[in-house]
């Protein structure tokens, strides 16, 4: 009986690249284990609310210049893998398309690292959005009790 096993030395001469994500923490631009707290005075609630509304604006900026950098990426990834395909010697399209994507493997890492970091922004904005809410609600509630 002969060995079916499939041929793995390919996976030998390729090394497999993934994307580094960058970590960024929120906490660098809202803390809200700070914020979480009873308010004693309309001047504290104000201050948070400050924090909070500068901490929105900030991840707005980052936003755009991270869409910024995925676009610049993702042209940068297209022309590249194009000039990759049409400059291949291989004999079928098929080939020639699978070769273009490993010679641009790193270009489509960088490419996806700022498209995550984009869509993680956009997720921590809706959150501060939320968190605006509340603070206005509870700087309302806040008011009416001082009326009583």
């Amino acid at each position: 009986m002969t060995d079916t096993a499939p041929d793995t030395s390919i996976y030998d001469r390729t090394s497999i690249k993934l994307p580094k994500f960058k970590g960024w923490s929120s906490k660098s631009v809202y803390d809200y284990d700070e914020e979480i707290v009873d308010y004693e005075s309309l001047e504290a609630l104000n201050r948070t609310i400050n924090q909070a509304r500068k901490a929105l604006f900030k991840t707005t900026e980052s936003i755009g210049s991270y869409e910024r950098k995925e676009n610049t990426a993702k042209i940068n990834y297209d022309r590249a893998y194009r000039r990759e395909f049409l400059s291949s010697t291989a004999k079928t399209e098929s080939e020639k398309r699978m070769r273009a994507a490993l010679n641009c493997e790193d270009l489509e890492n960088e490419w996806l690292m700022h498209q995550q970091v984009r869509e993680e922004l956009v997720r921590y904005s809706a959150t501060l959005r939320l968190e605006l809410q509340t603070l206005q609600g509870l700087g309302h509630n806040y008011r009416q009790q001082m009326k009583l």
